[in-house]
């Protein structure tokens, strides 16, 4: 047998140590290193003051990161153990597993500093009763001292933390010993000698390690933890004060992938708002970490312990500078514990809520997602080139609001193009009447897209399937149609709440333009000019011509300019305002559509139909524009607007189904009509082309060629795409009927947040239509309860007889009641 290697000579400086020789054999040997974290803090001081040592530790960490001196571990795998144990270090580890009572209430003072403009905007934009006030000032405060307390032991450079020593040490130490083991049995590999480039390396990371690389990862770590805080509470105090209420998981995911084009939104949008945002924020951080400082110092000048009162034991022998009282229930294992069970409740935590989003969209998928599948397959009756065809083209405008447009004649004067459609008696028709199903772009624009207000959420067959398997694009493109899409906005919605808006407008298309697409400036973030797509559809059309391409086609429209910021028209007159010139840009847009298609004389054989999806707060929002949670006349009403040529399909289209076109433009109306319009259209003027009739599943609109509305007719608005028919325990439903009134209910939440109102429409400016008695008569809530009443036993109020939150609600609240025998599920 070959004799026994001899041991390992003991490193230098361990002679003057408590570690003999074979303990540090036994040490390296082991596949765990936290043996040796431990035990080596004892020589930190002696080894860290030896010019040999620290020479050979620099060798020693440069031979981990250069693989020219045979490493044999990864940095990249390195680094991060590195800051798993850090973290983990100042989260559990025995300097940050405990904290004094003083400490725990000078860090919640500090947190409410910290978290104080979000609490302003439960307390201003959100109403939030004391109740919910009092549990998240408790919620915020909890969250704030695990994530300060972390943040300020990650600061601390002047000391080890709970490792003592960092993970690099230790495995350079090891591979060490392990080279110097080698080299005694003669196995050690040959070192080649390092190249100039190398050389260099070399002496930048000498010099980084003269700043320890332990401390300077904390000191990081300890920023991207504080960028992380402050721009979540900055952007919750933001989603408040804009939208209301507190966003989910996908709105969340979608503000970290547009976190640039939403800084720059609220830079243009009112930069003194801006700026006194950004002083509140940098103020408040401000005080919060002075706090935090003024606390570390205290602690770190106070009289050490007793002797009696220092044990050496694991858990507590780093805590010896604090002679507080220490409270076991104080640890950040209790705290985090304390802050998941609020966060359960329903409880506001930005930060925790932000932080579990992250985690949370790595494995999970936006609600609806999975039932989001488009068909493919070309069914029957495709389109050939020798039959003559109409084009369609679809815009749809983003946020543009009806009462905002027709019902000011300062805003008529902005929109000369949009003025002389509603005077023309030829092509044109808008409908003034018309009215959204929601205040949330998930469902307006689903509506828009299938015709499907849902009535449940049910897999595979439920409404919600239906809605977010439909697209118009997927039926003209099962036809044989040409297909292309012009989005303003960015397409980086995928992974988000706005997922099903993302497939809306790029799926089936054989053509998608968008900013990343036409490298046109983001001028009203995150979207371009509404303007800019002209020179893109323009161009799109020539090819066409000169392929000598006769297949008809489908081109659709996402206008973003009456969005949020509103975009910004420098050309427009002195005296308008911000909202004003952006109506501007929204008509030229139109008209160059128009303009684009009559120079390529494709406007002869094109039906032009659009619309807003929702319309906007902009008058009286006090700098808050609530539209997903709080809803009013500026939300419900939207114009909608159609060019529909005489000789389209030949005139299969008689004169009656214009005629009804026409009367429809001064009756009520709704974005659930335009899909089974646009399909009459598609399938050739046929009377069965789609039926106006509810299913089951869905509530859908009317054909506006083959129905002839009259005054009796009703329509609902519900989120039914955002959120469950039949089992949300809280929502907003609405009620129209005539062209005068609503009947609006917003139920579920605390009750000051609850609405039962009746919201009244002002007069259409500049229109030719003379209204009757009863279509000016706003109903009173009396006369509502009696409009309900009767339509119990109609086809219109079949949805009031289901089994459901909402309808429940609807009639528990007007004191009606259905016999259990109606009721359906």
């Amino acid at each position: 047998p070959a004799p026994a290697p001899a041991p390992a000579p003991a490193p230098e400086g361990a002679a003057n140590s408590n570690i003999n020789a074979e303990e540090w054999k036994t040490l390296i040997s082991s596949s765990s290193s936290s043996s040796l974290l431990q035990k080596s803090k004892s020589n930190d001081d002696e080894l860290e003051n030896d010019p040999e040592c620290q020479r050979k530790s620099e060798r020693e960490k440069l031979q981990i990161l250069l693989p020219c001196f045979s490493c044999r571990i990864h940095y990249p795998q390195l680094l991060s153990q590195s800051i798993l144990v850090k973290i983990g270090g100042a989260c559990f580890g025995s300097t940050g597993a405990v904290m004094s009572l003083q400490s725990f209430i000078i860090y919640f003072i500090a947190s409410l500093v910290m978290h104080s403009p979000g609490i302003y905007g439960l307390f201003t934009f959100g109403r939030t009763p004391p109740w919910s006030l009092a549990m998240a000032l408790a919620s915020a405060g909890l969250e704030g001292v695990l994530t300060l307390s972390i943040t300020m032991k990650l600061f601390q450079t002047g000391r080890r933390l709970c490792t003592s020593a960092t993970v690099a040490d230790a495995a350079a130490s090891q591979n060490h010993y392990q080279s110097q083991n080698q080299c005694e049995q003669g196995q050690q590999r040959p070192v080649r000698k390092p190249s100039l480039v190398q050389k260099v390396l070399s002496s930048i990371m000498r010099y980084i390690f003269k700043f320890h690389l332990d401390r300077i990862l904390s000191i990081a770590l300890g920023l991207v933890i504080t960028a992380f805080s402050i721009s979540v509470v900055a952007s919750d105090y933001v989603f408040q004060k804009k939208v209301g209420g507190i966003p989910n998981m996908w709105i969340i995911i979608s503000g970290f992938k547009d976190s640039k084009s939403l800084l720059r939104s609220e830079a243009s949008a009112n930069m003194d708002d801006f700026k006194k945002m950004i002083v509140m924020i940098v103020s408040t951080t401000t005080l919060t970490f002075t706090i935090c400082i003024l606390q570390n110092k205290w602690e770190a000048r106070s009289p050490p312990r007793p002797a009696a009162m220092a044990t050496s034991t694991p858990t507590t022998r780093n805590f010896d500078n604090c002679h507080c009282l220490r409270f076991w229930r104080l640890s950040h294992p209790n705290i985090f514990l304390a802050c998941t069970c609020l966060y359960i409740m329903g409880a506001w935590i930005p930060i925790f809520h932000a932080s579990a989003s992250l985690c949370g969209s790595t494995f999970m998928v936006p609600p609806g997602t999975r039932e989001s599948k488009y068909p493919t397959s070309i069914i029957k009756h495709p389109v050939n080139e020798g039959k003559e065809w109409p084009n369609v083209v679809v815009v749809m405008h983003e946020s543009l609001s009806g009462e905002y447009m027709l019902t000011r004649q300062s805003s008529m004067e902005y929109m000369p193009f949009f003025r002389s459609m509603l005077h023309s008696e030829d092509d044109f028709y808008v409908f003034e009447h018309a009215r959204t199903v929601s205040g949330d772009t998930v469902d307006a624009l689903t509506a828009i897209q299938s015709g499907c207000l849902p009535l449940d959420h049910e897999k595979y067959v439920g409404g919600r399937t239906q809605a977010l398997s439909t697209s118009m694009a997927t039926e003209f493109k099962r036809r044989g149609f040409d297909t292309v899409s012009f989005s303003s906005r960015d397409l980086t919605m995928e992974g988000t709440k706005w997922f099903m808006i993302q497939k809306q407008l790029s799926e089936n298309f054989d053509q998608v333009f968008y900013p990343k697409v036409t490298k046109e400036p983001l001028l009203n973030p995150p979207a371009q000019d509404d303007r800019a797509m002209k020179r893109f559809f323009q161009s799109w059309l020539d090819k066409r011509i000169k392929s000598g391409n006769k297949k008809p086609f489908y081109a659709q429209f996402y206008y973003f300019n009456a969005h949020y910021p509103f975009f910004d028209n420098k050309n427009r007159n002195s005296t308008a305002s911000r909202a004003d010139g952006m109506l501007q840009s929204v008509d030229e847009s139109i008209e160059m559509i128009f303009t684009a298609l009559n120079g390529t004389e494709n406007l002869e054989n094109t039906m032009v139909l659009g619309s807003g999806d929702h319309g906007e707060n902009l008058l009286d929002n006090k700098g808050g524009y609530l539209r997903v949670e709080f809803w009013n006349k500026n939300i419900f009403h939207v114009p909608v607007y159609m060019h529909m040529p005489k000789n389209v399909l030949n005139r299969t289209i008689t004169n009656e189904k214009y005629d009804n076109l026409r009367h429809n433009t001064h009756q009520l109306t709704s974005i659930l009509d335009i899909f089974p319009t646009v399909m009459h259209v598609l399938e050739g003027g046929s009377r069965n082309s789609h039926e106006p009739a509810s299913e089951s599943h869905c509530l859908r609109g009317l054909d506006l060629f083959e129905n002839r509305v009259n005054s009796s007719r009703v329509a609902w608005s519900w989120p039914g795409t955002n959120k469950d028919f039949k089992t949300r325990p809280k929502g907003t439903m609405a009620l129209h009927k005539g062209t005068s009134s609503s009947l609006h209910r917003r139920f579920g939440y605390v009750p000051n947040q609850n609405i039962f109102v009746v919201e009244k429409y002002a007069d259409i400016v500049e229109s030719k239509s003379v209204k009757s008695k009863e279509e000016q008569k706003v109903f009173d809530m009396n006369e509502w309860k009696e409009i309900v009443k009767s339509l119990l036993s109609t086809d219109d109020g079949a949805l009031l007889r289901r089994k459901a939150a909402y309808s429940s609600e609807f009639l528990r609240v007007l004191n009606l009641t259905v016999p259990e025998e109606e009721k359906r599920v």
